[in-house]
């Protein structure tokens, strides 16, 4: 799942997403993560340890990267993608960010 949800931010914040994977049968090695709104930002996670079952990867966005992110539009949407298990199974979350302006 991926926490928050939604959310609207104000131009000039930051902010942080969080993906959770659980049931997991062994740690990911990594998160990927990508939005629907192209931009010459790239994303870079941290990968708690796996706790339990599960396991999150968590998004941090600085006030560049929403204003990159606001200079194309308003509404942008995020996924976290993870290949978990031993068939390789690709499991994800999507979110919506929304930037006023």
């Amino acid at each position: 799942s991926l926490t928050p949800a939604s959310a609207t931010l104000e131009n000039g914040s930051s902010h942080s997403m969080a993906c959770t994977f659980t049931d997991l049968p062994s740690p990911l090695s990594s998160v990927t993560w990508t939005t629907s709104t192209a931009t010459s930002s790239t994303y870079s996670d941290t990968l708690e340890n796996l706790d339990g079952s599960s396991q999150t990867s968590t998004l941090e966005l600085s006030v560049e990267q929403v204003e990159q992110l606001r200079l194309v539009g308003a509404d942008h949407t995020f996924t976290c993608v993870a290949t978990v298990g031993f068939s390789n199974s690709k499991v994800s979350a999507t979110g919506h960010l929304s930037i006023s302006y």
